[in-house]
């Protein structure tokens, strides 16, 4: 894949909530550069992985960032080999595929996954006047279809409610007073929903995932900014401090290791 611009971030503001359709060329490689930046700066731990296996370019690029800006880890396949190889090495909870592709159409691949053992949450992707299997494949392992043309908000609606009717559990976390929710990102704290930046997010599933472990700052970077601790801990302890003010009368859950680290005491 060509290296990815990072520029022309404003330019994509006006797609949200508007149609995926018709699909505008022209602003592919500002798409990319979005999806880029948002790779950068999300922690692949804490959010739920989505295949999309298409062949069309820029279709698949339009889908990436409206499942990023949704808060989930997106892969791409543009050919069913690439797309099982893929499902075998990371497991997506959910595969977006398009019904036509030039080596194998979406019934063939559904059918190859499932011999892979795969339990993955299938949506197959259908053209405007296309409805000749969708009821038997609904029966044959397929979940659901969205058909041509369909709204981000439509895509992200009909995703999370595959997610949580296929029963995933690992998207809710409950600790204690606390309860964070991996796929529409929230968080609440005695059943009032919390406002947290993407960083504070981040940290507190962590927490979350790993309660009353003492976490040292190295793990801490890792977990959040998936790279190796730089001595430099001031981003850290601010976004930690923040957080722990945000938990008001809950305060004493972060507690603070001297000469260590920090722990969630839940």
């Amino acid at each position: 894949m060509a290296k990815l611009p990072k520029s022309g971030i404003r330019e994509v503001n006006d797609l949200q909530g508007a149609s995926l359709y018709p699909l505008n060329v022209s602003k592919l490689d500002t798409l990319r550069g979005i999806v880029y930046n948002s790779l950068t700066f999300m922690d692949t731990m804490t959010r739920m992985t989505i295949l999309i296996v298409d062949d069309d370019e820029n279709m698949a690029a339009m889908m990436h960032v409206c499942l990023q800006r949704g808060g989930f880890h997106v892969l791409e396949a543009d050919s069913g080999a690439d797309a099982l190889r893929l499902v075998e090495q990371h497991s997506p909870q959910l595969v977006i595929a398009d019904m036509v592709m030039p080596d194998v159409n979406g019934y063939e691949l559904l059918r190859k996954i499932r011999l892979h053992g795969s339990t993955s949450v299938f949506l197959m992707v259908i053209g405007a006047r296309s409805l000749h299997r969708e009821v038997f494949n609904l029966g044959e392992g397929m979940d659901d279809y969205i058909r041509k043309p369909f709204s981000e908000k439509q895509l992200l609606a009909r995703v999370k409610a595959l997610l949580r009717h296929a029963g995933e559990s690992t998207h809710l976390i409950k600790r204690g007073p606390l309860t964070l929710d991996k796929i529409d990102r929230q968080v609440a704290c005695d059943g009032n929903t919390l406002k947290l930046s993407r960083l504070e997010f981040q940290l507190l599933s962590a927490f979350m995932e790993r309660p009353r472990h003492i976490f040292t700052r190295e793990e801490l970077f890792k977990a959040v900014w998936k790279k190796d601790y730089e001595g430099n801990s001031r981003a850290l302890d601010t976004a930690v401090a923040t957080l722990h003010r945000k938990l008001t009368k809950r305060d004493y859950l972060i507690v603070t290791v001297r000469g260590v680290g920090y722990k969630l005491d839940v």
